[in-house]
């Protein structure tokens, strides 16, 4: 494949893309063993997931980069109940019927985003990015989120905190 660039992007729960990385240790380089390796990753999902769409060019963005497109939360509804603390934060849904029906039914949840400034191995206390030690592979090994700058909030269906 010299003429060719490949982008991979993958996304999803760590413990889905680390089940998918067991299955998919070896990505081929040749033309149509990666054509046919495309194919079984279609095959994959359907296999795996209720995924009930049979084309995936609606998640490819303009640059060509397949990500999640997030809803990011007005900044004016969100307060801070101690503004040293950004942990703890409250959506003000008053005048907002639809959201506060959304919420209270568990149909979105609000989540953080955040830039990972220094993350380490709790086990060996080096950077947990460029240890040889994984959360998810190791026994007893933890990432420890040392120091975090919150970028954002947005709305998702998934409840993570």
């Amino acid at each position: 494949m010299d003429d060719f660039e490949v982008r991979l992007s993958v996304f999803g729960k760590s413990s889905e893309i680390l089940k998918w990385l067991i299955e998919n240790q070896n990505i081929p380089t040749n033309y149509k063993l990666f054509k046919q390796w495309l194919f079984t990753q279609r095959k994959w999902i359907y296999n795996n997931y209720e995924y009930n769409e049979k084309e995936f060019t609606h998640l490819l963005k303009d640059d060509g980069i397949f990500y999640i497109k997030r809803k990011t939360i007005d900044n004016s509804i969100i307060s801070f109940i101690n503004k040293e603390d950004k942990s703890y934060y409250k959506i003000n849904t008053q005048g907002k019927e639809d959201l506060k029906h959304l919420i209270e039914n568990k149909i979105i949840h609000p989540s953080r985003l955040g830039l990972i400034e220094k993350i380490t191995c709790s086990k060996t206390g080096e950077n947990y990015l460029t240890s040889k030690t994984s959360k998810y592979l190791d026994k007893g090994v933890n990432m420890v989120i040392e120091k975090i700058s919150l970028i954002a909030f947005f709305w998702t269906d998934e409840e993570y905190f």
